[in-house]
């Protein structure tokens, strides 16, 4: 959803060691191919290094990165990884005031900008924006921001920016379970969902056979309407789907797969 901003960390795994004198970095248990790209950072600690040149999942080669970071030796170290845009700290990293401090930058794309709580803020813009509350001469706390890359195509992000929310889809009514079903059994689940901000939402019913250890796409057979929001079974005989849970995946473009509760079918 956002671009990483200080609020959020792109998915990195495994550790790295890295050399000061030539900025190679070894990793182990890495995914540098498709979890970075060139230009983005790998931060260290405090240090941000930026990736210069990427040969495989586990080697790639970083050089001084923003905030007066140095090429310091790491060995064994845990990391994460930014797309801060290189040219946001004009001041030190622990700068107090919006204009320079590199910690008050967020990624907010089209999604999070129509969102309430980015709208109360002041958030007109996806892009870039450097955000942050002040207390004013009168005591009032006021919120100010300026966008310092505008752009409305940015997505990929964990739903962990809590400045400015992702967008949530939200499961109303959940599928109630059937008790006492006659055999053979013909009728449905359905599901109440809603996306916010407002878009159109995919459903997707599974079944699990063994107490919800695991689950399967509910589609062919007795069943019909398994990419709606309500699921139907038509003429399903007790000996095989007595005590069979249902649950239906809720997706939309750019916001983060709900899975509903899961019901049961049992027979009389």
């Amino acid at each position: 959803m956002a671009l990483w901003g200080n609020a959020d960390s792109k998915t990195a795994s495994g550790t790295v060691s890295i050399t000061s004198a030539t900025g190679a970095v070894v990793g182990v248990s890495t995914a540098f191919t498709t979890q970075a790209k060139v230009g983005n950072y790998i931060r260290v600690g405090t240090e941000d290094y930026t990736i210069l040149a990427i040969a495989s999942d586990t080697a790639c080669t970083v050089g001084a990165g923003i905030n007066g970071a140095t090429m310091t030796a790491q060995s064994g170290a845990s990391y994460t990884l930014s797309e801060k845009p290189s040219f946001v700290s004009h001041e030190s990293a622990d700068s107090s005031w919006i204009s320079g401090n590199s910690t008050k930058v967020f990624g907010v794309d089209i999604t999070e900008e129509a969102q309430t709580e980015a709208k109360a803020k002041g958030i007109a813009h996806a892009g870039w924006v450097r955000y942050q509350t002040y207390t004013d001469a009168q005591g009032t706390v006021r919120n100010k921001h300026e966008v310092l890359v505008a752009g409305g195509t940015i997505t990929g992000d964990q739903a962990d920016d809590t400045t400015f929310p992702d967008g949530t889809i939200t499961i109303g009514t959940q599928p109630t379970s059937v008790a006492g079903a006659s055999t053979p059994y013909t009728g449905t689940f359905t599901v109440v969902a809603t996306a916010s901000p407002t878009a159109s939402l995919s459903y997707n019913w599974q079944v699990s056979t063994n107490g919800g250890s695991t689950w399967a796409n509910a589609s062919g057979g007795v069943y019909s309407n398994n990419t709606t929001a309500t699921l139907t079974l038509t003429s399903a005989a007790k000996a095989t789907y007595n005590n069979y849970q249902y649950r239906c995946q809720v997706s939309a473009t750019g916001y983060t797969t709900v899975n509903s509760s899961a019901a049961t079918l049992v027979y009389a």
